[in-house]
């Protein structure tokens, strides 16, 4: 979830060295319309399978505004980013039509600062969501500020340095494979959650996206490459984040406690992964035909 706030802190400062495509209220109904169809299809789909919410919670649900700091439950609990991300990246695009580039930027270390020093302060860990609150703030909410922020500062140092454009191919792409292998290693071997790792995590996360945004290095040239041709693989992610609590409930219920097998293992997350990239894509095939028939 660091990774996909800094990214997108990142892109919300770059509108200001790039032509806008859309007016603001396009922009906004569009950032919208891509995220609030599946998150909406997460909270039918849980509510088939969960006992439901007391109404406001319902309510907050609904209108995406759980995971704010306001509710007593939370209704599918993996979705919570999408509410943070939402908010905070309405909140970025508006401050950038508003205030100077500068300010932005140096509203973005401020907040990267004070936003993780705070976590760090409160909670000691970064693993955590809505389920803990700052004030009327979720941690998840503060999670996502601090993202934005940071992703922010590593614009600006992206904007600071063209040097970096010029970086010999062999040195960007050994950076890159180390930061790939560092960042692997702290998700599957390392606590990330833990305070001791949280700086090296960020820091190195921050480079990485640095360098991707150089294209320097044979990673991040690939990727450049393949990125609309794999694009299904970045909408595969939001599938399965989205829906794949609801279908872990149902196989729980049919199936009590996961299969000790490595062969059944295997087979119980197929099956919950495959039922919820399913869903993802009967939502997005159910979308291209209402658009298909506005249009005609």
């Amino acid at each position: 979830m660091e990774i996909f706030f800094v990214l997108a802190g990142f892109l919300a400062a770059s509108r200001y060295d790039r032509p806008a495509k859309k007016p603001p209220s396009s922009a906004i109904a569009s950032t919208i319309w891509k995220i609030y169809p599946y998150y909406f299809a997460g909270v039918v789909l849980t509510l088939v399978v969960f006992p439901w919410p007391a109404l406001p919670d319902l309510l907050l649900a609904v209108t995406m505004l759980q995971s704010t700091g306001l509710n007593k439950f939370i209704v599918n609990g993996p979705m919570w980013f999408l509410s943070c991300y939402l908010l905070v990246s309405i909140t970025a695009l508006l401050l950038s039509i508003y205030i100077p580039r500068q300010w932005f930027l140096a509203g973005g270390a401020v907040a990267a600062f004070a936003g993780y020093a705070m976590i760090l302060n409160y909670s000691g860990s970064i693993n955590f969501t809505w389920e803990v609150r700052f004030g009327f703030l979720s941690m998840g909410m503060m999670r996502a500020i601090a993202g934005f922020g940071l992703g922010a500062v590593v614009y600006a140092v992206y904007s600071a340095y063209p040097q970096l454009h010029r970086m010999p191919l062999v040195v960007a792409t050994a950076l890159e494979c180390a930061c790939i292998s560092i960042m692997f290693y702290y998700m599957v071997f390392a606590p990330v959650d833990a305070s001791n790792y949280l700086a090296a995590f960020l820091v190195v996360s921050g480079f990485f996206i640095l360098l991707l945004s150089n294209q320097a290095g044979a990673v991040s040239k690939g990727l450049s490459l393949i990125n609309g041709q794999w694009k299904f693989l970045a909408d595969f992610s939001v599938y399965l984040f989205v829906f794949h609590g609801p279908y872990l409930r149902i196989v729980d219920t049919l199936i009590p406690g996961e299969p000790q097998s490595a062969l059944g293992h295997m087979l119980f997350w197929t099956i919950v992964a495959g039922a919820s990239v399913a869903t993802g894509l009967a939502v997005n095939a159910t979308l291209h035909i209402s658009s298909s028939h506005a249009k005609a």
